[in-house]
């Protein structure tokens, strides 16, 4: 085993884990793993090979979700309330008698889940909506259609669509 873990511990350093379908296959013609990769801070990290399938989904603006009844897209990255969350139409998580009747349609007793899907096409659930804002506009009064998603461990905003100001030391999210 390496220094990133072993089969009775795990180890509190920074490494880079790879899946594999079968550990302990190469296929003619493939190399093996790097026994370690250069990380984005100039260090060098240790790399660990695990079997198995990682489930997530890497967020970007403009991409594609489903919830229970409607799809849509993504619409940007925040932090609500000290979490990670995404923003989308509130009319892609509630159903209509929802959209219409704020009064009796309480967002909390229906199933609000949202779905994203991985390089392979598997769905990953992200979690629930927060909240979701629905009212309709006017010609004197601007609508609003927006509804909060908080990101699960499953769901991380893709790295390269995003760059750290360092002055003012918040993220840009770049579309």
């Amino acid at each position: 085993m390496d220094d990133c873990c072993d089969a009775l511990n795990v180890n509190n350093k920074k490494c880079a884990t790879f899946t594999c379908g079968l550990k302990g296959f190469i296929p003619i013609g493939e190399k093996h793993f790097p026994d370690s990769v250069d990380a984005s801070d100039g260090t060098i990290v240790k790399t660990d090979v695990i079997e198995g399938n990682a489930n997530l989904a890497n967020l970007m603006v403009g991409d594609y979700i489903e919830s229970t009844t409607r799809s849509g897209t993504v619409g940007g990255m925040l932090l609500y309330y000290n979490r990670n969350c995404f923003i989308t139409c509130a009319h892609v998580m509630l159903n209509e008698q929802s959209m219409i009747s704020r009064k009796n349609n309480s967002i909390h007793s229906e199933d609000l889940r949202v779905f994203v899907k991985d390089a392979n096409g598997q769905r990953i659930e992200c979690w629930n909506a927060m909240r979701c804002d629905f009212e309709t506009g006017s010609d004197t009064k601007p609508g609003i259609d927006v509804a909060i998603i908080e990101m699960n461990a499953h769901c991380k905003v893709n790295p390269n669509s995003m760059v750290l100001d360092a002055a003012k030391k918040h993220i840009v999210i770049c579309s």
